[in-house]
């Protein structure tokens, strides 16, 4: 195994699996594989989810929607419930033919109709933001947090481009693209290094190590709206 020079055994941390996406859609689906698979929930496997997630587009509502169905609490935070567009669904719209653009426009109704339904569903979504102090301590609690990030900000501290998947493409540089939207899990913090011990669907490596400020960064750039689910297992 690679030698690390930041230490798990200096870090506190909750393990889990790690999941690996096979598309460049499912980044959102895998990081809840690996939180409801590290709590031992059965049917939580990657296809499984795919088979109940109907659907090739997936936003944070309907990852929370999805944790409830695995009867897992969770807490959701977003500065704007409204799902509106941004750089990602522009891109999707406007590279589809007709028919894939109204199977688009389908599944943007849906996951509009559930932030309308969620307080109704029971459905915990908090229309703030949640502050770095927060978010940090939450980790530090023991909670692990599924957060929408622009990956243009991804930089591991230990990772070098051959451990990612080329055929992703969510954590490598897109020509042209200022945003590009992938999910990751936060599962633990480092106080050596100052930096948050990450489970990134895109690696290959089984734990990424994103300083603070670059984190603060990334889920706050236009267009995550800032989409965390906060997580107690």
């Amino acid at each position: 195994m690679e030698s690390r020079s930041i230490s798990l055994e200096r870090s506190k941390y909750k393990a889990l699996p790690l999941v690996q996406q096979t598309e460049k859609w499912d980044c959102g689906l895998c990081c809840l594989s690996m939180v409801l698979s590290g709590i031992n929930k059965p049917n939580s496997a990657l296809p499984d989810l795919k088979k109940m997630h109907f659907g090739t587009v997936v936003w944070t509502i309907n990852l929370a929607y999805l944790l409830k169905d695995f009867q897992v609490p969770a807490l959701c935070y977003t500065i704007q419930k409204e799902i509106s567009a941004n750089y990602e669904t522009d891109i999707f719209s406007l590279q589809q033919d007709a028919p894939e653009r109204a199977t688009f426009e389908r599944a943007l109704g849906m996951a509009k109709q559930r932030v309308v339904d969620a307080e109704k569903d029971g459905i915990e979504l908090i229309e703030r933001e949640l502050s770095a102090e927060e978010l940090k301590g939450a980790v530090l609690a023991g909670h692990v947090a599924i957060l929408l990030i622009n990956s243009m900000y991804f930089a591991c501290l230990e990772c070098n481009p051959s451990h990612f998947n080329g055929d992703t493409f969510c954590v490598l540089p897109i020509n042209g693209a200022a945003y590009r939207g992938h999910y990751i899990v936060l599962c633990g913090y480092n106080a050596d290094h100052n930096c948050y011990i990450i489970k990134n669907p895109s690696s290959s490596q089984p734990y990424c190590f994103l300083p603070l400020p670059l984190l603060e960064s990334s889920r706050k750039s236009f267009g995550t709206q800032q989409n965390i689910l906060l997580i107690n297992i």
